[in-house]
């Protein structure tokens, strides 16, 4: 993991200056991809022109029945562990509702909420990725927030968000959050077709939920997918409600047994998860593995065909050579192919 860690850093470090560096005298490319992000209904908008932004998953991902389908209902939700106890959705909603008026307030402590990860977020222009637990309640919030500056701006929220930009098509966590309901769906699916993990992995319920006050992102794409001009919207605030998991074990590195189940679980599922360990948790009552993230790994990292790895080092050095060449190494017939070319293992 430390490993993976400082290879990537070492990647990105040098990437905000590099991606930029450009001749005066080198001629504009009009047919280079280009992003643009707008609030909408407002004229105001905020670009990026980038040869790694393609349409999927940009354009393609949010799929509206889909997300209405799985929306966090207002009616009473049991506890995992306890069907005699239960809250209502409309709760859980207005504690979010404060939430988030505390994070535009520029508050670091909120009143209903543990903060668990925010390393994906931007506090002070309130933008990303961030993570809590209900201090009153046995859930976990995953919470998205972009405006269309922050959109189209991946240096602002962190290293990760840079390498993932170009890694994944011009992707950002924003966007692969709208995978994680659909994954999670096809993961149980495919887990109950294999006797050999059906009765011992689980996922966690997850609901989707916007704000009252919903504010609409429109993203217009220019010479992007091999079309002169596409468009779609996004919701500009979401989030993500699933089970807390009460773990008797939390797999590490560390753990050669749980490397090797974790690795094993990754390639019956073509990688449809990151094998990332801490994304297992043996579960205290069912003694269950459960997988606690269900983010479509292959839209992050911009996987198009299947791949397998036997060790976790063999994983950190296919990641790091994949962005090597991603972000400095892609010729120009690759950049067209990359336009042009749709993903094996897209799940939109």
């Amino acid at each position: 993991m430390i490993f993976f860690s400082l290879t990537f850093y070492l990647i990105i470090a040098c990437t905000p200056f590099t991606s930029i560096a450009r001749s005066v005298l080198r001629p504009h490319n009009p047919h280079m991809p280009q992003l643009i992000a707008k609030w909408t209904h407002c004229n105001e908008y905020y670009k990026i022109t980038d040869s790694h932004i393609e349409e999927y998953p940009l354009f393609t991902t949010y799929n509206q029945s889909h997300f209405n389908r799985h929306r966090l209902p207002r009616s009473n939700i049991t506890y995992r562990y306890n069907n005699k106890h239960s809250v209502s959705g409309t709760r859980l909603g207005s504690l979010i509702e404060n939430l988030i008026q505390e994070i535009y307030e520029g508050k670091k402590r909120y009143t209903d909420f543990t903060l668990l990860q925010d390393k994906d977020f931007n506090l002070k222009e309130a933008a990303g990725l961030a993570v809590f637990k209900f201090k009153k309640y046995p859930f976990v919030l995953k919470l998205f927030i972009e405006t269309p500056e922050s959109f189209v701006n991946p240096w602002m929220k962190g290293s990760q968000p840079v390498w993932f930009f170009y890694m994944g098509g011009g992707v950002n966590r924003h966007i692969t959050g709208l995978t994680r309901i659909r994954n999670k769906n096809l993961i149980i699916n495919r887990l109950k077709q294999n006797p050999k993990w059906r009765d011992f992995v689980d996922v966690p319920r997850k609901w989707f939920w916007t704000p009252k006050n919903l504010k609409w992102v429109t993203l217009i794409g220019k010479n992007v997918g091999g079309k002169k001009c596409i468009k779609t919207e996004i919701p500009g605030t979401y989030a993500i409600i699933a089970d807390l998991i009460e773990p008797t074990q939390e797999c590490t590195i560390f753990d050669r047994n749980k490397r090797k189940i974790a690795l094993e679980i990754c390639n019956t599922l073509d990688l449809y998860i990151d094998p990332h360990i801490d994304n297992y948790m043996v579960e205290k009552h069912s003694n269950k593995l459960v997988i606690i993230d269900t983010e479509h790994f292959p839209t992050l990292v911009g996987l198009k065909e299947k791949m397998s790895f036997k060790t976790y080092v063999r994983w950190y050095l296919g990641l790091a050579r994949k962005a090597t060449h991603d972000i400095y190494f892609r010729n120009k017939k690759e950049r067209l192919l990359a336009q042009t070319t749709p993903s094996q293992l897209s799940i939109f």
